[in-house]
């Protein structure tokens, strides 16, 4: 008897560990999935967002609306992506990255529609109003109003970003997300 008690002990605590393995499994994918439904994230690539940002790292985002991104917000969106590309939710980011090959961009928002953005005497004006000074890459530039549907968008590094202030504003369509969290390495 006491030899069968040893087997069934033996066998519990096997069976035991083997449910504490699949239940931590279980518990790990869930918090990954859960993970990139509301947030995910990227390595930046350039030095576009020197020296806030610093090329090669990491950055985590939420996912949010166009609606829900405001001025000054550090956000992402796909520069390469066609207009007509509907990115409603984490899901279509990682596809997009992935699959498509599409690069991911992270900029600092500073122009809505309707916004008149220009540089006045080495100064980044929205609706005349100064923003920051800029004067080591550009004196001037003629008043550019924000089109309907779209976000003008520049690193913070002014010399050295392709940025709204080079290509004009982006279309909302094409963002995803507002920066949360940032590693400078």
């Amino acid at each position: 008897m006491n030899t069968n008690q040893t087997i069934n002990n033996i066998m519990t605590e096997k069976t035991f560990k083997q449910i504490n393995l699949i239940q931590s499994i279980i518990v790990i994918v869930t918090t990954i999935l859960l993970f990139y439904c509301f947030f995910g994230s990227t390595v930046v690539k350039t030095g576009s967002m020197e020296p806030t940002i610093h090329v090669g790292s990491p950055v985590i985002y939420r996912y949010a609306e166009p609606t829900a991104m405001d001025y000054g917000d550090i956000v992402l969106f796909f520069y390469d992506a066609d207009r007509n590309t509907e990115i409603t939710n984490n899901f279509d980011v990682m596809f997009n990255n992935r699959v498509n090959g599409l690069t991911i961009y992270v900029k600092r928002l500073m122009g809505k529609p309707g916004d008149v953005m220009e540089i006045i005497d080495g100064y980044m004006c929205r609706n005349g109003e100064r923003l920051y000074e800029v004067k080591e890459v550009m004196e001037t530039m003629e008043p550019y109003i924000v089109p309907e549907n779209s976000f003008y968008c520049l690193g913070d590094n002014r010399a050295d970003s392709y940025d709204s202030a080079f290509c004009g504003a982006f279309s909302q369509n094409v963002f995803f997300g507002k920066e949360v969290l940032h590693l400078n390495f």
